[in-house]
């Protein structure tokens, strides 16, 4: 399987059920939007860069008396159970079981300069920057961690929301010119 045929496969599973839930909960109440941004300030959250405080979720209920509910996706199976290995330059990419809104990377050092990477999240947040997708959806990101060091390696968190494939072709670029040899996607239940 060559790589954009199974980033795509793992994109478009997403989108099917999103789309499905979201027409279900449109049933049952009008008011409903999906991929509102939030920005998630407290706790945890309110010593991260704004970056990483920016929330898409997948589906927003606005009820009767001004509250508002919040749906997000679980995939409840991945398309494979089979480790994929790509290149991109020097880089070796492997591709575990995952899920497009809950994937784990790690990396095997910090690049040279995580700014790219922050930038490439800001890109992927910015209505304005991306297109919306072919089935109407916004074409963003969902959510990033922030990176943490775990023992030898760095890993942080993505939900790609309904963004496209480019979206993580450029990541791999990115990463790859960044001094980075190993990259591994997964879902944490997958570890």
């Amino acid at each position: 399987m060559q790589l954009d045929e199974l980033l795509t496969a793992q994109r478009e599973k997403y989108v099917v059920v999103l789309h499905e839930a979201l027409k279900k909960a449109q049933l049952a109440n009008p008011n409903t939007h999906t991929e509102a941004m939030l920005a998630m300030t407290g706790g945890d959250f309110e010593n991260l860069p704004y970056t990483f405080q920016k929330y898409v979720v997948d589906i927003l209920r606005i009820k009767p008396d001004g509250s508002y509910g919040v749906e997000e996706i679980n995939l409840d199976s991945q398309l494979d159970n089979h480790t994929h290995f790509f290149d991109r330059g020097l880089m070796k990419i492997s591709i575990s079981p995952f899920y497009w809104n809950g994937c784990l990377i790690t990396l095997d050092r910090a690049p040279n300069d995580w700014e790219v990477y922050y930038s490439w999240i800001e890109k992927w947040f910015d209505h304005l920057q991306t297109a919306k997708s072919k089935e109407g959806l916004s074409g963003l990101i969902h959510n990033s961690t922030f990176p943490q060091k775990v023992e030898a390696n760095w890993e942080f968190s993505l939900d790609l929301g309904s963004s496209s494939i480019d979206a993580l072709n450029e990541l791999f670029d990115l990463m790859s010119g960044q001094g980075i040899l190993n990259l591994k996607i997964s879902s944490e239940n997958h570890y």
